[in-house]
């Protein structure tokens, strides 16, 4: 399979069917330009470890891909914390161009590269902001109703970093390995604050969806944690 040819877009949209999300011509040929881009930049930004281009549509896009059923109103806000190269954030906005996203991220030069890949994929309203979880959460309150991360850091950082960002009826979606007895344990453990209120990890709703990535078998899992029941 040569780099990102028609082949590939076949293999694409072959993957995603997988997943029931049937791709439109349009989407097929942003995600050929992302995937492009991805790997020219990759050679001097160093962006992904992943420049395979059947991973790149496995890892990358399809993984990302999975996060979509979580966001059931579309009409809200979704900031991606630590997102790298665009995942799962751009990913989601190329199967809902909709979606009103913001991209953070500590990297300066990944931030680069997604402020232009978004412009060469058409999309002059998502924010790519070159600031640290904890800065940008503090200074934008209760603005989101999601946050998402893929591999970002442990949950419980995740979830304290993100907190004071979300609404009260905030979702956090972390995307996870197979391995995370620890991490969840860890977060049943500890303390939160949302708003001056104070309240235990293991009083947080948690949901734990398991899957597998097409033609890989790679497990997976997306953890969403809801704190609305707590913090009325």
């Amino acid at each position: 399979m040569k780099d990102f040819n028609q082949e590939w877009v076949e293999f694409l949209k072959k993957v995603f069917l997988e997943i029931n999300i049937n791709l439109t011509d349009t989407q097929t040929s942003q995600f050929q330009i992302y995937a492009k881009e991805l790997v020219f930049w990759n050679k001097k930004k160093n962006l992904t470890s992943i420049s395979n281009p059947k991973d790149i549509a496995v890892l990358h896009f399809v993984d990302s891909g999975f996060v979509l059923p979580f966001i059931k109103d579309k009409n809200k806000k979704i900031v991606d914390f630590g997102t790298g190269g665009g995942f799962p954030g751009l990913v989601l906005k190329i199967l809902d161009p909709d979606l009103d996203l913001t991209l953070i991220d500590s990297s300066g030069k990944k931030i680069s590269f997604l402020k232009f890949i978004a412009r060469e994929l058409g999309f002059n309203d998502i924010s790519c902001i070159n600031q640290r979880g904890e800065a940008f959460s503090s200074k934008n309150k209760n603005l989101f109703g999601y946050s998402v991360s893929r591999a970002f850091t442990a949950i419980e950082l995740f979830y304290e970093i993100m907190l004071p960002c979300l609404e009260k009826t905030g979702v956090c979606i972390a995307m996870k390995g197979p391995d995370t007895e620890k991490e969840i344990n860890d977060f049943h453990k500890k303390s939160f604050i949302y708003n001056d209120k104070v309240f235990s990890g293991k009083d947080v709703l948690m949901d734990i969806h398991e899957y597998r990535l097409p033609v890989l078998d790679h497990q997976r899992k997306i953890i969403s944690l809801t704190h609305s029941a707590i913090v009325k």
